[in-house]
């Protein structure tokens, strides 16, 4: 049997929001932490600089409370390069 990981929801910058696209990981700088998008601005299941496949885009632009250009979007760990 082969354990496959499934895809991370996520925040990541609007621009970087593209079916397909590769990128590396970097969670959005903010330091508020009674936010409702916490949990995917903060996710617990990636690392800075993890290199992710965009898999689908959810959200295309958050309500950010800060005002950051941010995207919600499904996110698929890759092997490093």
């Amino acid at each position: 049997m082969e354990v496959v990981e499934a895809p991370v929801e996520a925040a990541l910058p609007s621009k970087m929001a593209v079916e397909g696209l590769i990128v590396h990981y970097r969670p959005p700088s903010c330091e508020l932490s009674d936010c409702r998008f916490t949990p995917i601005c903060r996710t617990k299941w990636l690392r800075p600089g993890d290199r992710c496949k965009v898999v689908e885009v959810l959200e295309a632009r958050l309500p950010c409370p800060r005002g950051l250009d941010l995207a919600q979007a499904r996110l698929l760990r890759l092997p490093p390069s």
